[in-house]
C-alpha cells in the first residue's frame, strides 16, 4: 500500500500534469484552457479509479480555509481586489472575511453561516484546478445564463495554478463541501457550502 503522503503527492502531481498538458495543447493561452472547460479560471480533472481490490488512500483532512488566509475588513478587501466585494442579497455583511495571496493575485473569502463566498477579479493570472474522484458528481449548469460547474457528493482536491500552469506551492487542500463555480464580467466566484444545488444557485444569481 502507498504511504498517505506519497499518495497525496501523486494526486497533486496528477492535477499539475493535467494543467500542463492542456497548456501544451492550447499554446500560450490560459483563456483557451478556460474556454475548453466552459468556466474561465477553473480547470477540472477526473482522478484515476484504483484497480479492483485496491483501497484508495484517503485524502488529507478537509480544510475550509487556506493556510495562508488572513483576516481583513471589507475596505481592505476592496483595496486589494480593486473593487468592492460583492455581497449576496439577503445575507448582509459576512461573519468573517479573509484575503489570500496566490502568486501576486488576491482572492477574498467572505464567510457566512451557510457558505463561503470566494471571489477575485475576472481573467486573473491564476486558475483553480480540481481533482475529482469518480464518486464525486460534476454538473455543468448555468448561472444567469453563463456556464457554471456544481461539484457535489464527496471530497475533492483543489489547487491553484499560475499563468504558466504551475501549481502554486501550499495552495492545495481538500474540500468536502459542495462547490459552485462561475464567472461574470465583474468577478470569478466560488461558493463552498453544504447547501443543495438550487439553494447555492439562488445565492449565486444575486451576485453581479
Amino acid at each position: 500500500r502507498r504511504r498517505p503522503a506519497f499518495a497525496f503527492a501523486m494526486v497533486a502531481a496528477a492535477v499539475a500534469l493535467f494543467a500542463a498538458m492542456l497548456a501544451v495543447s492550447f499554446p500560450g493561452s490560459r483563456s483557451a484552457i478556460a474556454d475548453f472547460f466552459g468556466v474561465e479560471g477553473s480547470q477540472v480533472e477526473r482522478l484515476p479509479t484504483p484497480p479492483p481490490g485496491v483501497t484508495p488512500t484517503p485524502f488529507p483532512p478537509a480544510s475550509d480555509l487556506p493556510r495562508t488566509a488572513r483576516p481583513a475588513s471589507l475596505s481592505e478587501i476592496a483595496q486589494a481586489l480593486g473593487f468592492a466585494p460583492a455581497l449576496p442579497d439577503g445575507y448582509g455583511v459576512p461573519e468573517e472575511a479573509f484575503l489570500v495571496d496566490y502568486d501576486g493575485e488576491t482572492v477574498s473569502i467572505l464567510r457566512y453561516a451557510e457558505f463561503d463566498l470566494w471571489q477575485t477579479r475576472p481573467r486573473s493570472s491564476i486558475s483553480f484546478g480540481k481533482g475529482l474522484p469518480g464518486s464525486v458528481i460534476l454538473l455543468e449548469i448555468t448561472v444567469s445564463g453563463e456556464p457554471a460547474y456544481f461539484i457535489e457528493g464527496g471530497a475533492h482536491i483543489v489547487a491553484v495554478f499560475d499563468e504558466a500552469g504551475r501549481e502554486i506551492p501550499g495552495s492545495e487542500r481538500t474540500v468536502a463541501r459542495n462547490t459552485l463555480i462561475f464567472s461574470t464580467d465583474r468577478a470569478f466566484y466560488r461558493i463552498e457550502t453544504d447547501l443543495p444545488r438550487l439553494d447555492a444557485l439562488r445565492i449565486a444569481e444575486t451576485l453581479p
